[in-house]
């Protein structure tokens, strides 16, 4: 059996050697005769797509996966995603072609969590504007930029109320701030345990002076963030992305930031995964810090990411599919 790690080729690890022994540890349980090959190639290459057309499983975070990519894979079986968010493959096309998939339900918490508090500590600051002041202009004048309030009295207000959200309202309160939040699947009760309050878009829209996205992407958290958002806040607040870019409509991000509706935007994620940089008009804003999807990214998260995404490979190949986490079948339609 043929087990593909890929991505795109800016987005590969610099090492899978943890993925594949996690692989050959989750299928060592298997009364299989048959040995696992496993490769690394960059998404694209020619030496790709004669392997994937071999390949019983693929690991990847990227790739775009549709009808036509699976076309090419026919041995494929499973896709086992070393990220928590799986929007680049179409599930549809998946139980078209009868390909199993997981990803990874519960990591990096910590890591998103601090990202996102970072970005808002450094742009409450102005940070990234003195930086282009002292490096650009060569200025030394601090009162060249408004001052801001210290976030204690400030109102943060987190979209998505899930692990990560509710880890990042913790390192919040601990630095004072009102801690608010916006996810209709989430009680008031459970708000509560985190000293945080439930409110409507309405509410949110009125009184936050800092907005972080958590939410996964879906169709209803699509564009989520508009131009009718953004002209619908009250205090110019921070706008944090630490969710996914296609949560946001791009167009009218870097319009509320040029018309003032939000005073500065802290971005992880951007709608396209490999960005060309030098076109991209958020780098070249002072109000904006860009950080290339890393939040996720410490010397923790990268081993969880490797043995958690290898040791589910390693488990469907050795047909054991009950114990691996975010497994989703997908039965072969016709």
């Amino acid at each position: 059996m043929i087990v593909l790690a890929s991505d795109y080729e800016d987005q590969l690890l610099n090492s899978y050697e943890i993925t594949k022994q996690s692989v050959i540890e989750g299928f060592g349980l298997s009364e299989s005769k048959e040995e696992i090959s496993f490769y690394v190639e960059p998404y694209d290459t020619p030496r790709f797509w004669e392997l994937l057309e071999k390949a019983t499983g693929l690991i990847t975070a990227f790739i775009k996966v549709d009808d036509a990519f699976l076309d090419k894979a026919p041995n494929l079986k499973m896709i086992s995603v070393n990220a928590t968010g799986y929007n680049s493959l179409d599930m549809d096309a998946l139980k078209k072609h009868g390909v199993a998939m997981s990803h990874i339900t519960s990591y990096c918490t910590r890591e998103v969590s601090e990202h996102a508090i970072t970005l808002m500590l450094a742009l409450n600051k102005n940070l990234p504007q003195y930086a282009d002041e002292i490096r650009g202009r060569k200025k030394w004048k601090y009162m060249d930029l408004a001052p801001r309030r210290t976030v204690d009295h400030l109102t943060l207000t987190i979209f998505g109320f899930g692990q990560i959200g509710r880890e990042t309202s913790k390192l919040a309160n601990a630095l004072g701030m009102k801690v608010q939040a916006v996810d209709p699947y989430v009680k008031e009760d459970v708000a509560k345990e985190y000293d945080v309050k439930i409110v409507d878009l309405d509410e949110a829209l009125k009184t936050s002076d800092v907005v972080i996205n958590h939410m996964v992407l879906n169709a209803s958290t699509t564009n989520y963030f508009n131009k009718e958002f953004f002209a619908g806040l009250k205090k110019q607040p921070i706008f944090i992305n630490v969710g996914r870019g296609g949560s946001v409509d791009e167009q009218a991000l870097l319009d509320a930031l040029q018309n003032g509706c939000i005073c500065s935007a802290g971005l992880d994620v951007l709608t396209d995964e490999d960005p060309d940089v030098d076109k991209c008009p958020f780098a070249k804003m002072s109000n904006v810090i860009l950080t290339p999807h890393s939040a996720f990214y410490s010397e923790d998260s990268n081993r969880a990411l490797e043995e958690i995404s290898g040791r589910s490979m390693g488990m469907f190949l050795a047909g054991n599919i009950d114990e691996i986490l975010g497994f989703i079948g997908c039965e072969k339609v016709g």
